[in-house]
C-alpha cells in the first residue's frame, strides 16, 4: 500500500498563518485559504504543518507509510555487542587480564 497524500481536510493539518478555513460545500469539507480566498494548495504550500510532524517533503502523509522491518540474526549480534564490551573495559581497566 502506497502513502496517501496529505489533504488540508486532515485534522491533523494546521496552516502557520492561521488563515485555514474548512467549509462544507455541496456535502463535501473544502478547505480554504483566507490569505488568497482561494482553494488551501494543502502541503504545497510554505505555510502548511502537521500536528503528528508526519508531513514529508514531499506532500505524503507519513503516518500512512508502513515501516520495514530489519531481521537481525541475534547470535552475529550477540557476538558483536560480547566484543565491544570486552574491549571497553580491558580501555577502562587499563588493559590489564583477571583470571
Amino acid at each position: 500500500m502506497q502513502a496517501k497524500q496529505c489533504t488540508p481536510t486532515c485534522k491533523f493539518f494546521r496552516c502557520q498563518r492561521r488563515a485555514l478555513k474548512i467549509i462544507v460545500k455541496n456535502n463535501r469539507r473544502v478547505a480554504v485559504c483566507m490569505d488568497t480566498m482561494s482553494l488551501c494548495d494543502g502541503p504545497k504550500c510554505k505555510y502548511a504543518i502537521c500536528l503528528k510532524r508526519r508531513l514529508l517533503p514531499d506532500g505524503r502523509c507519513g503516518m500512512t507509510i508502513k515501516s520495514t522491518h530489519k531481521f537481525v540474526d541475534l547470535a552475529e549480534e550477540a557476538e558483536t555487542l560480547d566484543l565491544k564490551l570486552k574491549s571497553k573495559a580491558l580501555d577502562r581497566l587499563g588493559e590489564r587480564e583477571f583470571t
